[in-house]
């Protein structure tokens, strides 16, 4: 494995988002554990990408968003998993900078903004703008937009059938849960009460990564500890926290060696983890009760 940085269980297939190498993506068999195939070429031509990431806009269609070119490419899910040189049936350009966009069935996808009309931004599946909505927590607001865009960096997780998504932040355990119409009705901080390093009297710290989604819940990596940019465990993560969908806590695992990132194999109950210790690899976890 070449230095994954996300990971994306779908069906039997893993796979890998890979920097320095000629394509961004890998392909993994998950039942023979070996490699299946590349995609996404790096480059600025026909359906190459400077920076992708991918988007499962359902479980026939996966979108690849380049966040460089501002374009997004729309595939056959299977054609992309199994094809050596598949082609998107529809592209279009997005209008802004998407940092860690999220796929919201019944509604499109949303993402961070640097826009000042809101804190979160949502497009519809054509790309087309619905509306900017959320605002930073009181007592920031009069921060420049950059400031406040890094002290609250964030991933989503959303309930499969897009009812609720949550907002899991990076440098503060706050948690924020939005509804289908947009609309925040939780926010929640914890389990530690951190808030962000705003001035250098405050210790930075790392809090939540890589949240995961299920019907009934949602898993994420939880930190907590001060940054240590010396350490050479900055980047992994033992704790493995589950909430419901109303924010109560379910379980709180602590895992045998540290990861950067996962996702989940829920046929067959596995949690695969991306590790760079002593070098990258990607680790199984079995997810038993």
């Amino acid at each position: 494995v070449k230095n994954p940085t996300s990971l994306l269980v779908v069906d039997s297939f893993l796979l890998t988002k890979n920097y320095y190498l000629d394509k961004s993506f890998l392909i993994y068999n998950l039942n023979s554990k070996k490699k299946q195939g590349e995609r996404i070429v790096v480059g600025n031509g026909p359906n190459e990408m400077v920076d992708p990431i991918w988007l499962r806009f359902s479980d026939d269609e996966l979108g690849i968003l380049d966040r460089e070119q501002r374009r997004l490419d729309v595939y056959n899910q299977a054609e992309f998993l199994t094809l050596n040189a598949p082609t998107p049936y529809k592209s279009f350009p997005i209008k802004e900078l998407l940092i860690n966009p999220a796929v919201v069935p019944g509604l499109g996808f949303v993402s961070a903004t640097f826009n000042t009309q809101g804190k979160l931004v949502a497009y519809d599946f054509d790309g087309n703008l619905i509306s900017y909505f959320g605002s930073y927590p009181e007592g920031y607001e009069e921060y420049p937009i950059i400031n406040k865009f890094t002290w609250f960096e964030h991933s989503f997780a959303v309930q499969p059938e897009g009812t609720h998504f949550i907002v899991a932040h990076m440098r503060t355990d706050m948690l924020e849960f939005y509804d289908k119409d947009l609309k925040m009705f939780r926010r929640i901080q914890g389990p530690d009460g951190y808030y962000p390093a705003i001035d250098r009297s405050m210790e930075p710290r790392y809090t939540y990564f890589s949240p995961e989604s299920t019907k009934d819940c949602f898993y994420v990596l939880y930190d907590g500890r001060v940054l240590d940019i010396n350490a050479s465990d900055r980047y992994l993560r033992k704790q493995l926290l589950a909430f419901d969908w109303e924010g109560n806590t379910l379980k709180h695992y602590e895992l045998s060696e540290g990861i950067i990132t996962f996702s989940i194999d829920y046929e067959n109950n596995v949690l695969y983890g991306v590790t760079d210790y002593p070098e990258f690899h990607i680790v199984a976890f079995p997810m038993n009760e």
